[in-house]
């Protein structure tokens, strides 16, 4: 069960920003994700990395930068030195879009997920910014009260912009995935609402029948010092990523004539391997 609330603010509040936080799980060398964000204008940069046992990681892209001037979102991958360029969606044409092509549930409820936000009014100066202090409780009860489950998510947010060039007004708004059983549906209730925002310091811990889990963020560095134009654009240098045939980018390799052929060769043999098998 993933869960996300996001406070959306105007682009034109950070004309300079850059912070970098870090995330850890409490398993003996599990990985360490690191974020660094940085936002200038109406662009952001938003870049990832992951490390396992002091070896470093990259699946896909490394960085994504959203040009919301030209609504348009550039991937990288700074290892391959390639790009993607993909067209920023109208999120009214998606929303409406998924409202029409979801189908009534009319499966029993078998699973029942209570969310309740609470703002403990607490607020400190982080660089630049405010950040506010909320407790996030999620409790799951099902059919089957073995599998009932708990988290906690506690933690300290700040408001940034939207980074899919959305301006979503002065309220927050929410996307959660739960995840439900083939025979029935989820229903999500919830209790407080309060906002959360960008983590910069966050403790998540779960209660489940599988055993306890915990993450913890904490922030590396904040800073509003002037940032170049250079790091909100395509890098020099860097050639286009391999255009997928249904749509999208592999952002392993760039697009040459030889990466094409064996793209085409590669899907070939998928088909034929599905039908003569």
């Amino acid at each position: 069960m993933l869960a996300g609330v996001l406070l959306l603010v105007s682009q034109a509040s950070f004309p300079n920003l850059s912070l970098t936080t870090r995330a850890t799980t409490g398993r003996p060398g599990g990985a360490i994700e690191t974020t660094t964000v940085q936002i200038k204008g109406p662009r952001q940069r938003h870049a990832f990395g992951i490390e396992v046992r002091d070896q470093h990681f990259q699946s896909g892209f490394s960085a994504e930068i959203s040009q919301c001037d030209r609504r348009r979102a550039i991937m990288l991958n700074d290892a391959a030195k390639i790009y993607g360029i993909l067209p920023m969606p109208d999120r009214q044409v998606r929303r409406r879009a998924f409202a029409t092509s979801m189908p009534v549930d009319t499966r029993p409820v078998t699973q029942t997920t209570t969310i309740d936000a609470r703002d403990t009014g607490e607020r400190r100066k982080v660089g630049p910014l405010e950040a506010r202090h909320v407790i996030t409780t999620w409790s799951t009860e099902t059919v089957d009260p073995a599998q009932n489950n708990t988290r906690v998510v506690d933690g300290w947010y700040v408001d940034l912009p939207s980074a899919d060039c959305e301006d979503h007004g002065a309220y927050s708004a929410s996307a959660f995935l739960i995840g439900g059983s083939a025979k029935g549906r989820s229903d999500v209730k919830w209790r407080g609402t309060a906002r959360t925002g960008f983590p910069i310091e966050e403790i998540d811990r779960t209660e489940a029948p599988f055993g306890r889990a915990e993450r913890r963020v904490r922030l590396v560095s904040i800073s509003d010092a002037p940032l170049p134009d250079s790091l909100f654009d395509i890098p020099t240098g860097y050639r286009p990523a391999l255009p997928m045939l249904y749509g999208g980018f592999d952002m392993q390799r760039a697009d040459t004539w030889t990466n094409r052929a064996v793209m085409a060769c590669e899907t070939a043999s998928a088909w034929l391997h599905q039908w003569w098998r």
